[in-house]
């Protein structure tokens, strides 16, 4: 048994691989969770959680629609 697969039991990470994931949303602001799985997204729109194992899955949203801008997200 290698080594991704004794971590990872459901296949293969996904971490390092390049993807291009198109949202209906503007987002203008990005942070890394401090353990290197999530990405959160920010925009007018509200925040996106992306689960960089699993990018292609729906992503966990925070709907805000403000007319404001975001100055910054983080963990």
């Amino acid at each position: 048994m290698n080594r991704t697969s004794a971590r990872w039991p459901y296949g293969a990470s996904t971490i390092g691989v390049d993807y291009s994931i198109k949202y209906p949303y503007r987002f203008t602001k990005m942070s890394i969770s401090p353990y290197g799985r999530d990405v959160v997204l920010g925009g007018r729109a509200g925040l996106a959680i992306i689960d960089l194992e699993f990018p292609l899955s729906p992503p966990r949203t925070i709907s805000i629609d403000s007319m404001w801008k975001i100055s910054k997200v983080a963990w």
